[in-house]
């Protein structure tokens, strides 16, 4: 078995900066709060976020979705079409109507 051995570390990224854009942002306040105005380039979708302070560092992050169907309702809709595969086709209504009647 061989054994590999690294004598320096691997410099994938040079600086954080590249990685992480910045921007130079001015605070103010709005009565009792500081306020950021966050550049469009920033912009985090809907109305909410969660923000949490991690050492001297503030992260903002969209707030995820309530339910399924809120997720479901933020993806674009697919423009393929369906299978023309015959068992992928919907029965006729009338297949449904040999279950008893308290099924139905």
């Amino acid at each position: 078995m061989r054994k590999l051995f690294i004598h320096e570390p691997l410099d994938i990224c040079h600086s954080e900066a590249a990685m992480f854009p910045e921007r130079h942002v001015k605070l103010f306040r709005n009565g009792r709060n500081q306020t950021v105005r966050i550049p469009r380039e920033f912009e985090l979708p809907g109305k909410d976020a969660i923000m949490r302070k991690e050492s001297e560092r503030l992260i903002i992050e969209p707030m995820p979705p309530k339910s399924l169907l809120a997720f479901l309702a933020t993806l674009a809709p697919l423009n393929e079409r369906v299978s023309a595969d015959p068992r992928l086709r919907i029965r006729n209504s009338s297949s449904f109507d040999a279950l008893p009647a308290r099924h139905q």
